[in-house]
């Protein structure tokens, strides 16, 4: 059992995972729940540019792109979420290559840990969906925390967890509130392009820019051997 309140072990290391766009492939999922509850709520056309740019951060503060009325808030949520119960099993897929580069990681010892502004009952089912719930020693989900990402506290949170040095943890993400949670944590940062931000998540210039799971491999061999 991992102990919250360990000691952080200098000598290991750490890769933590965003979720949606990093590790499952559900920008379907998402962009279907987000049409249907604005076009449901707000009886409107959303383009798709200002629909999704909030994706990485909790379904409360995306809705606030949309509406600052408190009943339209909530109505916008809970269709969403209904929506997404709907579709996620049907739209969501993998990324071809993360089971090896999961293995991969598994293989040079070091822990591994999702960490996602995702409920804790939604990631999980994402990560059963794919069959990918048993390489993952902890999740920290946005029920976990009381200031999600960008805010650090989700990651600091996680390598307590871990008993990990943060400096020793390597944070891996999609999009801009990914790199800049990581950086803000000291944590250092890797930005993939196979996910729903690729120009902007390599605006934030994270330590490394990798456009498959296969050289994201790679990077962690070297930055293990460092």
């Amino acid at each position: 059992m991992i102990n919250e309140g360990s000691q952080a072990d200098c000598s290991r290391r750490a890769v933590l995972y965003d979720l949606d766009g990093t590790v499952v492939n559900t920008q379907k999922v998402i962009r279907t729940s987000l049409r249907y509850s604005t076009r449901h709520v707000l009886h409107t056309m959303i383009d798709d540019r200002r629909l999704m740019a909030k994706v990485g951060q909790p379904t409360e503060v995306e809705m606030r792109d949309f509406s600052q009325d408190e009943h339209q808030l909530t109505r916008l949520v809970e269709d969403f979420r209904w929506c997404n119960t709907l579709v996620h099993d049907v739209f969501i897929s993998g990324y071809p290559g993360m089971e090896k580069l999961l293995g991969a990681v598994r293989e040079l010892g070091m822990s591994q840990a999702i960490v996602t502004s995702k409920r804790r009952a939604g990631a999980q089912r994402s990560l059963r969906a794919l069959g990918l719930e048993g390489w993952f020693e902890l999740l920290v989900c946005a029920d976990d925390v009381t200031r999600p990402k960008p805010h650090p506290q989700p990651l600091e949170k996680a390598a307590r967890q871990l008993g990990v040095d943060v400096r020793r943890c390597l944070y891996v993400g999609d999009s801009p509130f990914d790199i800049q949670a990581g950086r803000a944590a000291g944590m250092a940062t890797v930005g993939v392009t196979w996910g729903m931000f690729p120009e902007e998540v390599a605006a934030e210039k994270p330590s490394k820019v990798v456009d498959t799971p296969l050289e994201l491999a790679g990077f962690i061999r070297e930055w293990v051997a460092r």
